[in-house]
């Protein structure tokens, strides 16, 4: 026998010897106390292909015996230690209990199996390993928790009054709910995860957007006097405190600025600096500290201070770029105000690289004639420190048009966009544009207009051309042509020559126009004398067509009256004719007729007999039917009966042990081979009033708890077993007081 069976029969036996020696007990006593200890369980979940623990990971502790579809779990608590601590009934010496694992991300372990021995409490059971769950609808629980921890700790509570922790709360609450209600995992697809990730993100930003409605009353503050705290540097417009979000506010200066901190507003005139990090600097080298100070009072020092004491440190704090919750602090109403920002310090104000470049340059050759000449431009990087220099570097980025070379000269190489690049190090690029024009072709085409002396309209085409260059031109391109007065005077006559060739064409047509209209008007008049003459034809034509068809209606009317005669004359011999005819048809079918009366008449009578005779016969067959049918319901009534006999012969009489529990009975018997299953039957009385309560349909079960049932009650219970149909003997009564 295997081990784990040894060890299920050995606490089956010793669950009977204990019942017994319940029962026997209570007789003696009336009251039996169950034994209840906790095991401290070390147990590790791991990933099963990395090996690292899974620190999140839930283990549960049950006992599925008696039944696999509902097992009983033991109250398990997770200790500080990693260890679990697992309450269990040490009153049947040891017990084998299962345990397994679940953790977000990963699939359910199945059980392991473990034996709680009484009076050891303290063990160590083997690792539970758990797989990967990568399905979609295992993704989609994990989005769903993430998307609640995201909105649960969005904000630090710590930071606002009691009513907003509640407003807070509630909005929290609100939209976990709509998560619950709108996002639920079933069989998903990749196509379902993505659409409710969607919405789960889109809840995810309406909460945020909501919680941040809600804000501190430190951030009210900051909000409310932020316009009247700002730097004051010697040069340029105040900076104020510049907003991050709602009540966050940032302000940053560099070490090379000098000026004042001031509270400008209608406080009381005491104001100091605070920081929660003091500032520091060089103290050779030229750094100096800043005065903090309000319109009446000063306090506190900061970079560029005219001067400091010898014996101060300033090194400490060179390279802190920030100073987190820096304030200033007033008095208004003789109540301190205090308002909170972040501090930047950078080395210097750097505000980039600036380019000073032309947007267009019309092309020219340098003195040697054998290249563009050079553009002119600067280029510097701008700070408020005046020593401060840096290399800037310039790149063409179309050195089709043009190029730059060793010594960042910009050479023009055909008119066209060029594109350029200035770096340097630590800064952002900079580009910037410069058109190249050229003015060559129309400069040439307007010098062909000069050659060709006077101008025709065989010269429209090219005095158009040069007008159409010149157009395309840029304003700049177009101030630097010569010869613009050619082409002005060019089109000029080609305007009056056009002009004059227009006036002559429109006299020409004019004349023609004259010339069609009298042709129209004669053949009009042609026209009409054809209609004329026309109509009297058709005039006379229709007279003529009128007389013959007179003469064709009389001819049409007399061969009618004649063919009516005709017709007349026909259809009275015809229908003497017919008349014979019919008379002599009538007398043959009547005869017929009076025959075939006679043979149906016959063959009635002769079917009526055939009948009569089939129906005597049909009932003796049916009463024969009848009588056999009873017969054999006699016969299958007596062999059901001696099957159901024979059946309830082999199914076993049952033990039924009953124990009282709290408001409930548990029952337990002995399990039955070749049965179907098992029925439980309850009374208030021992010899009467059973009813049925309870039909176990898995043979394999042995044990039924009875709950929701009256303290200090007495019941009866019966049990039999059952196969199919057929119900085996009841068991004697087992009688129980609920406690």
């Amino acid at each position: 026998m295997k081990e784990k069976k040894w060890g299920r029969l050995q606490r089956t036996l010793l669950m009977a010897f204990t019942f017994a020696m319940t029962v026997v007990f209570a007789g003696m006593i009336g009251k039996v106390d169950v034994n209840a200890a906790t095991m401290n369980v070390k147990v590790a979940v791991k990933d099963r292909v990395t090996g690292n623990s899974i620190d999140d990971a839930k283990v549960i502790f049950y006992d599925d015996y008696y039944d696999k579809n509902h097992p009983d779990i033991l109250p398990t608590t997770k200790n500080s230690d990693g260890t679990y601590s697992v309450e269990w009934d040490d009153g049947y010496g040891y017990m084998f209990y299962k345990y397994r694992a679940s953790a977000k991300g990963y699939k359910d372990s199945t059980g392991q199996e473990v034996c709680f021995d009484e009076g050891v409490y303290n063990i160590s059971v083997a690792d539970i390993l758990l797989d990967k769950d990568d399905s979609a609808s295992n993704r989609l629980e994990t989005a769903i928790s993430d998307a609640q921890n995201e909105i649960e700790g969005y904000l630090d509570k710590d930071k606002y009054d009691a009513d907003q922790i509640v407003e807070i709360e509630s909005i929290i609450s609100s939209y976990l709910e709509k998560i619950g209600e709108e996002v639920k995992v079933g069989e998903e697809t990749e196509e379902t995860l993505a659409a409710k990730k969607e919405i789960l993100e889109g809840i995810v930003r309406d909460a945020k957007a909501a919680l941040n409605k809600i804000v501190t009353s430190q951030d009210n503050i900051n909000e409310y006097y932020k316009d009247c705290i700002s730097f004051v540097p010697e040069s340029g417009e105040n900076k104020f405190l510049a907003r991050k979000e709602y009540g966050k506010y940032v302000i940053t200066l560099s070490r090379f600025e000098k000026g004042k901190f001031i509270v400008d507003n209608d406080a009381d005139t005491k104001a100091n600096w605070d920081a929660e990090m003091e500032m520091f600097s060089y103290s050779a080298g030229g750094m100096r500290p800043f005065e903090i100070i309000d319109n009446t009072y000063k306090k506190g020092v900061f970079f560029n201070k005219e001067s400091f004491p010898d014996d101060v440190n300033f090194n400490d704090a060179i390279g802190k770029e920030k100073i987190i919750d820096a304030s200033v602090t007033f008095t208004k109403d003789g109540k301190p105000i205090t308002v909170t920002f972040d501090l930047n310090i950078i080395p210097r104000n750097i505000y980039g690289i600036t380019v000073n470049a032309p947007k267009e340059v019309v092309l020219e050759k340098n003195e040697a004639g054998d290249a563009y000449k050079a553009v002119e431009y600067t280029a510097k990087v701008s700070s408020d420190d005046p020593d401060y220099t840096q290399n800037i570097t310039i790149e063409s980025l179309t050195p089709k048009v043009a190029k730059v070379n060793d010594d960042n000269a910009i050479i023009p190489i055909k008119a066209g966009t060029a594109n350029f690049k200035a770096t340097a190090d630590g800064l952002d690029p900079v580009t910037f544009t410069i058109i190249f024009s050229s003015i060559d072709e129309v400069n040439a085409l307007i010098k062909g207009i000069e050659s060709l002396g006077e101008i025709t309209l065989d010269n429209a085409d090219a005095v158009a051309a040069a007008r159409a260059a010149y157009d395309k031109l840029s304003d700049v391109a177009q101030d630097k042509v010569t010869g613009l007065k050619t082409l002005v005077n060019a089109e000029k006559k080609i305007l009056e020559l056009r002009t004059a060739e227009a006036e002559a064409a429109k006299a020409k047509a004019e004349q023609e126009k004259q010339d069609a209209l009298d042709k129209a008007a004669a053949a009009e008049a042609a026209k009409a004398e054809a209609e004329k003459a026309k109509q009297e034809a058709l005039d006379k034509e229709a007279a003529a067509e009128k007389a013959k068809q007179e003469a064709l209606d009389k001819a049409a009317a007399a061969e009618a009256a004649k063919a009516e005669a005709e017709r007349q004359a026909a259809a009275e011999k015809a229908a003497a004719e017919q008349s014979e005819a019919e008379k002599e048809a009538a007398e043959k079918a009547a005869a017929e007729a009076q025959a075939k009366a006679e043979a149906a008449e016959k063959a009635a009578a002769e079917e009526k007999a055939r009948a009569e005779e089939a129906e005597r016969a049909a009932a003796e067959k049916v009463a024969a039917a009848e009588k056999a049918a009873e017969e054999a319901k006699t016969a299958a009534q007596e062999a059901q009966k001696m099957a159901e006999e024979a059946v309830k012969s082999t199914l076993p009489n049952l033990t039924l042990k009953v124990k009282a529990g709290k408001k409930k009975a548990t029952l337990s018997w002995k399990k039955a081979n070749n049965v179907t299953g098992y029925i439980i039957y309850r009374s208030t009385k021992k010899n009467g009033g059973y009813e049925q309560v309870k039909v176990i349909k898995n043979a394999k079960t042995t044990k039924f708890t009875d709950k929701n049932l009256k303290s200090k009650k007495t019941y009866y219970y019966k049990i039999c077993a059952y196969k199919g149909n057929v119900n085996g003997n009841l068991s004697a009564a087992k009688k129980v007081k609920v406690k």
